[in-house]
Formats: C-alpha cells, sequence, structure tokens
C-alpha cells in the first residue's frame, strides 16, 4: 500500500489494473492447456476490469480518488477468489462455496452500489472458472445480491449471524427454483443441495466476519458497525472517564453527538 501510495497518480492506477488482469486470468485459467479458452479468459479479465474501472471513475469518484478504496477492492476479490478456487479444488458441493463474500465485504466496507456491480461481474468469472458452468453463474449473481441485501442496514457485528442466516434460505429458495425450472427436482437431491446452499451462507457471512475486522485494521476503517462500537457508553475506557474526569465525559458526549 505504500509503494502504491507513492508512485503518481497514472503508474498506481495501471499497475493496480494489470495486477488485477494477471491475477484473475491466472486463477480462472482451465485445468488443461487450450490456447484459445486461454485467449478469450484473457480478453474476458481484461474486459470485465476495464469495465469495473469505468463504472468506478464515472459512478464512484471518492472510490476513484483514495488509493485505499481501491486496493481494498482489488485485494477483497484477490482474497474471495483464492478461497472460491481453494474449495473448488476440494471437489465440495458448489452451493457450499461462499462467493457471497464478495457483495458483503464490498458492501459493508465500500458501498452496496459498488458491490452490486462488481459482485455481478464476479460471479461471472467465478462461473467460468468452475468450466463455464453458467447455472453457477445465475445462482452466484443472485447470493450475492441476497447477501449485499442481508449486511444493507446491519449496526452490530452480533446481527452478522442473523445476516448468514437470511443468506442462506435465500441460497435455499433460489436452489429451489432452479431445480424447479429445470425440471431437475428429487427431493433428495434438492434437499441436499439446499441444505449446502444454507450451509454457505453462514460461511459466507463467518468469513466476511473474519476478513472484515482484518481489513478494518489494516486500513483503519471507520465502518458503520465500528462507529456504533465506538459509541457504546458501555466501553471499558468510557466508563473509566466518567469516573475520573466527568467533566471531559460530559464534554465529549457533548461534541460527539454534535458531529
Amino acid at each position: 500500500y505504500s509503494d502504491i501510495k507513492d508512485k503518481k497518480p497514472g503508474s498506481k492506477y495501471i499497475e493496480l489494473v494489470i495486477s488485477l488482469i494477471i491475477f484473475l486470468t491466472v486463477i480462472t485459467l482451465p485445468e488443461t492447456f487450450k490456447l484459445m479458452p486461454i485467449i478469450g479468459r484473457i480478453l474476458l479479465v481484461s474486459f470485465f476490469v476495464s469495465l469495473g474501472g469505468i463504472y468506478i471513475y464515472l459512478f464512484q469518484p471518492k472510490i476513484f480518488k483514495s488509493e485505499a478504496k481501491l486496493l481494498i477492492t482489488g485485494l477483497i476479490l484477490v482474497v474471495s477468489f483464492v478461497i472460491i478456487k481453494l474449495l473448488f479444488w476440494l471437489d465440495i458441493s458448489i452451493y457450499l462455496v461462499p462467493a457471497a463474500i464478495i457483495g458483503i465485504l464490498l458492501s459493508i466496507l465500500l458501498n452496496p452500489y459498488l458491490a452490486l456491480f462488481i459482485s455481478s461481474l464476479a460471479g461471472i468469472l467465478a462461473g467460468v472458472m468452475n468450466n463455464n458452468a453458467w447455472n453457477y453463474t445465475f445462482f452466484l449473481l443472485l447470493t450475492n445480491w441476497i447477501g449485499i441485501f442481508s449486511v444493507f442496514h446491519l449496526k452490530r457485528r452480533i446481527s452478522l449471524p442473523l445476516a448468514g442466516l437470511i443468506l442462506g434460505l435465500g441460497n435455499s429458495v433460489i436452489i429451489l427454483i432452479y431445480n424447479l425450472i429445470n425440471n431437475n427436482y428429487s427431493s433428495f437431491k434438492t434437499g441436499q443441495e439446499m441444505g449446502w446452499g444454507l450451509l454457505g451462507g453462514l460461511l459466507a457471512i463467518s468469513l466476511a466476519g473474519i476478513l472484515l475486522i482484518v481489513f478494518e485494521n489494516i486500513f483503519n476503517l471507520t465502518t458503520d458497525i465500528r462507529l456504533i462500537e465506538l459509541s457504546d457508553l458501555n466501553h471499558p475506557l468510557l466508563k473509566n472517564l466518567a469516573l475520573a474526569a466527568p467533566g471531559t465525559y460530559h464534554h465529549s458526549i457533548v461534541v460527539g453527538n454534535l458531529a
């Protein structure tokens, strides 16, 4: 981050874009070497990264002007795709893969509008990474959107399990609808997949909660959750201040409320 911050504006954006294109291209490569699919992935990743950059430049100028926020966006994609790729290698149910962490983290750390756009592009890429499984792309798009909606009014970390339950139930409904539409309904198989979807939602929220703390501390971000926690009058430091210096405590509370 310090290296990027010290560079000229043009070069730092170019380095971030090139690094993201290289990473996403490498992680979405097919297991067998075939030239045409590789070229196609390079073009698709380059197009999506460019599209994301144009969106941020036109509609999210505050984020575009902030090196830290641009870096956070890139790191969320990198970390999320690494987790998704590792779980794909484990050959578990695709519905257990916590792809919704992209939308959840972007929504909490930056804003939900950016999260909706970037997570949609990332969902398509993840579908390509999973052997061009477009049915999974459909699931990824919707699970990210549900994840964003579930944390939209999130103010306390203690509410994360509820958001995870909402996301998990939403995943299960998506899976049920998809199986019904494709005339692929089987009480046992569909029920099993819905169970994986429920667990996937809970896993996504759990990982997002851990990564949220990491990003908050590394970049010193003041999210809504962190502000609410800092305003808790039961904090030991505030209690000590009220006992040791009541005048300063009262003045601080008044200034804080004005702010």
